[in-house]
């Protein structure tokens, strides 16, 4: 059952009860995999090339609506422009070298996973599987990386843990080359929260977790504390906040503001709010903006809706910006 919300901050965001806010972990010990390739081999695999561009001369009418854009790329012709696969959330590795997206499929509800390696500029996708094999199904809406472990948002199912040292090689060709198998799950225990994106607290040591509402404020941010290893060291939240905006689609802590990106559809500009309590800052956002992630001192995040055949049209791209770290 969802727990009410006290009523939002006119503005920014404002701290409430985080007891209501729990967790139930489930694991999958089958999912191990002896003689794993982990994710070095994929980065030693990449069939797929991105298209950089620059904060200026050649960067994607999208990427150019966020203010402070240093540059991005955007995918090869086929993922720019496909209409069944949707970019949805990103984490980026602590160097900031390498990063993970993560896609939904509206063709079948599936979900894959992308690497992408920023030096080299390849990338490739891979499988994502449950414990039994079986596809997953989710709109994975958000990623956090921590240590080994990568968590995936599932709207209404909580948490799917995937082990990055687990990755598998198979058989098949093409996207199902490499598959990632989930290893637990974290699923809601109460709350009533929407698990719509997730993103590291390094700050505090924690997962933040964040809900989509539409067109109406109140969606809430939760924070669990990790333990060693990068699994969560309490089923309970240590804190969580309502927030007076909403469409809301990523969201990042830092030591002393929040980022919040609000998203206003396939043509419209969005927006990031920068809060610090009930005091807001807004600043114009990439259109079709989805999750957040920090990569050494820049904010990464990408935009979600597929090229069309015009210049103008240019709207999926993974994107970087300087936010004043």
């Amino acid at each position: 059952m969802a727990t009410p919300s006290p009523p939002p901050p006119p503005r920014g965001v404002r701290e409430i009860d985080p007891a209501p806010f729990r967790l139930r972990l489930e694991r999958h010990p089958e999912a191990a995999a002896p003689g794993a390739a982990g994710l070095p081999a994929v980065l030693a695999d990449l069939d797929r090339r991105v298209r950089p561009f620059g904060a200026r001369f050649g960067s994607p009418w999208a990427a150019r609506r966020a203010r402070g854009l240093t540059g991005g790329f955007r995918w090869d012709r086929e993922d720019s422009r496909s209409p069944l696969w949707y970019p949805q959330g990103i984490a980026a590795s602590q160097d900031g070298g390498v990063l993970l997206v993560s896609w939904y499929s509206r063709a079948t509800g599936a979900a894959r996973l992308t690497c992408v390696d920023l030096e080299s500029g390849g990338y490739r996708h891979l499988r994502l599987t449950t414990a039994a094999g079986e596809a997953v199904r989710s709109h994975a809406g958000g990623l956090a990386w921590r240590e080994d472990l990568l968590y995936a948002a599932d709207t209404k199912a909580g948490l799917r843990v995937f082990d990055l040292s687990q990755v598998t090689r198979s058989e098949l060709a093409g996207d199902a080359r490499y598959l990632l198998t989930e290893r637990a799950r974290y699923r809601p225990a109460g709350g009533g929260l929407r698990f719509s994106f997730a993103s590291v607290d390094a700050a505090a040591g924690g997962l933040l977790v964040g809900e989509y509402t539409d067109k109406a404020a109140g969606a809430r941010l939760v924070r669990w504390p990790f333990a060693p290893g990068g699994l969560l060291a309490h089923e309970a939240a240590a804190a969580a906040w309502v927030t007076a905006h909403a469409n809301l689609q990523g969201a990042l802590a830092l030591p002393d503001r929040m980022l919040l990106a609000e998203s206003r559809g396939p043509v419209r500009s969005g927006t990031l709010h920068t809060c610090r309590g009930e005091a807001s800052e807004r600043r114009r956002w990439t259109v079709g903006g989805e999750d957040l992630a920090l990569a050494g001192d820049e904010v990464v995040s990408l935009g979600e809706h597929p090229d069309l055949p015009r210049p103008l049209g240019r709207r999926r791209t993974v994107f970087r910006a300087r936010i004043g770290l």
